[in-house]
């Protein structure tokens, strides 16, 4: 017999009972699957400490039919979990987006955490992103707290674990304007706030790992 592919194939066989040469026409029952390729570029994708959170960033570029972004979570690198989705602009082009994870006390146990980008289309159809991974030793280790608030002139700044390397303190007015600066090299120090009006401040902790952010007031 000869079979010839097609939509409609012949086949060319001896028919039972007949020994003339038959030709049958039959249409197969196909399944066909496909996946679509998303036209959205991410251009960029990245992960950073603050505070007790990590905050991911992502930037990408021919946004078309766009429903969204899933950020997935992974102790391993291989085993992804979803803490969090954006909505995709409504505009078709590029776009900036960020999501915060403050859920990484419940993986306090280990020093680094993966993260990634689930790209959905309105159709259904996905892709993922790159990688990208964070240490959270630092978060993990380090608790930072300002007191009194209000102060009146002295507050005081107090690290739970010892401060990182190039560990700075950087004091700022409520317009973002800095109003002091000072290193921090153990884990207490005092801010002479003396001159400085009243209302609200931010005081930075900044290291190479590591940063955290409090808002204080002055009397």
């Amino acid at each position: 017999w000869q079979y010839t592919p097609g939509f409609e194939t012949s086949i060319i066989g001896a028919a039972t009972g007949n020994s003339n040469l038959s030709t049958y026409k039959f249409r197969p029952n196909i399944q066909i699957t496909y996946t679509s390729v998303l036209d959205v570029d991410v251009l960029r994708f990245s992960a950073r400490t603050s505070g007790r959170n990590v905050v991911t960033q992502w930037d990408v570029a021919n946004e078309k039919n766009m429903s969204g972004y899933e950020v997935e979570r992974s102790t391993d690198g291989q085993r992804f979990e979803t803490v969090g989705s954006v909505a995709a602009g409504t505009a078709s082009g590029s776009g900036s987006y960020s999501f915060t994870d403050s859920g990484i006390a419940s993986v306090s146990d280990v020093q680094t955490l993966f993260y990634r980008l689930k790209c959905k289309e309105t159709s259904g159809s996905f892709k993922y992103s790159s990688t990208a991974q964070v240490s959270i030793k630092a978060a993990n280790a380090i608790a930072i707290d300002a007191f009194p608030s209000p102060v009146d002139d002295v507050l005081i700044i107090r690290l739970t674990g010892k401060p990182g390397s190039n560990a700075v303190l950087n004091v700022s007015n409520g317009t973002g304007k800095l109003v002091r600066k000072l290193s921090m090299t153990s884990s207490e120090q005092k801010i002479d706030l003396t001159g400085c009006s009243g209302g609200l401040y931010f005081v930075t902790y900044t290291d190479d790992s590591y940063n955290e952010t409090l808002k204080v007031t002055k009397r």
